[in-house]
């Protein structure tokens, strides 16, 4: 598929994701940003010379000058964006192949952010969310589900640290109340084992 053809129709797919219908307007002015910012990307890569590998010593004896080749690495294939949606949505970091990938915020118009380590457009590894409402969750992602070591503190004040699996308290954790009062223990689909 054509670059500028892939990367209008990403921006389509970001502009639903973020809950809004953009207007031709809007996806023509973010795919002239797009556009821009890829020939601007070019004319940086187009001024990079790579620099030679220097040939071993043992190879160097055994194999002519004339046939040692430089190393040339490959352009990088991750780039740094920042996206505004129409709707109010924002993305801010790193993509590859128009997925986040690496570092990178993404910001609901409804003011819900989620903050972290990105692959394949799901956040996997470390990464926070702050919710609208308040809440607020910190720790282990897994497809932009809380997976792994985590803590929820919920804007009334309880917070539970733990462990998580598809989003819901799983294994050994402890809820902390707003009085103070705590229980730690073992926890199933986000209830307390008895």
């Amino acid at each position: 598929m054509h670059s500028s053809v892939r990367n209008s129709f990403l921006l389509l797919c970001w502009f639903v994701l973020a809950g809004c219908a953009p207007s031709a307007q809007a996806i023509q002015a973010a795919i002239a940003q797009t556009q821009t910012a890829a020939t601007q990307a070019q004319a940086a890569l187009a001024t990079v010379t790579p620099e030679p590998t220097a040939v071993p010593a043992a190879l160097a004896t055994e194999t002519p000058a004339a046939t040692a080749v430089p190393f040339v690495t490959a352009a990088p294939t991750v780039e740094i964006l920042s996206l505004t949606f129409p709707g109010g949505g924002s993305y801010v970091g790193e993509l590859k192949n128009g997925d986040p990938f690496g570092q990178g915020t993404l910001t609901y118009a409804s003011g819900d952010t989620f903050t972290g380590e990105w692959r394949d457009g799901l956040l996997n590894g470390q990464g926070s969310a702050t919710y609208a409402d308040g809440d607020t969750y910190s720790g282990q992602w897994k497809d932009s589900e809380y997976d792994g070591q985590g803590t929820f503190t919920q804007s009334e004040g309880s917070t539970y640290t733990g462990e998580w699996k598809e989003s819901k308290a799983n294994g050994r954790g402890t809820m902390t109340f707003p009085d103070g009062g705590t229980y730690t223990g073992e926890w199933k689909d986000g209830k307390p084992v008895p």
